[in-house]
């Protein structure tokens, strides 16, 4: 299934950024949450955390499945990206309250090659 994007790309969700394959990347943010609306609109969703998934659905207003699916970005796909800025404890699992105390921000990761 492709998703939203550019003939052949696809733009997918992710709540955290990752390299899935060797090659050229670009990551630029922090985005708007206007921004990071726009293109979750279509995304395919690669979050794997149920409470993630609730929180940005609700903080974009946008709809967010939880998935545990696995991403392999190829050249021109893209990634909205839901970035936490602290590091958490080991094994700590985030609930939807805790997640709205934690900073955070959204990014673009763009695999070019």
């Amino acid at each position: 299934m492709r998703g939203a994007g550019l003939a052949g790309q696809i733009t997918y969700l992710l709540n955290s950024p990752v390299l899935t394959a060797y090659g050229s990347w670009t990551f630029s943010g922090p985005l708007a949450h206007s921004e990071a609306q726009g293109l979750a609109r279509n995304a395919l969703s690669a979050v794997g955390h149920r409470a993630t998934a609730e929180f940005i659905a609700c903080i974009l207003k946008v709809p967010v499945a939880w998935s545990r699916r696995t991403v392999h970005l190829r050249p021109g796909d893209r990634a909205l990206v839901f970035c936490l800025l602290r590091r958490q404890i080991e094994g700590d699992v985030l609930d939807f309250q805790r997640l709205a105390r934690e900073p955070h921000e959204f990014a673009l990761l763009e695999r070019t090659a």
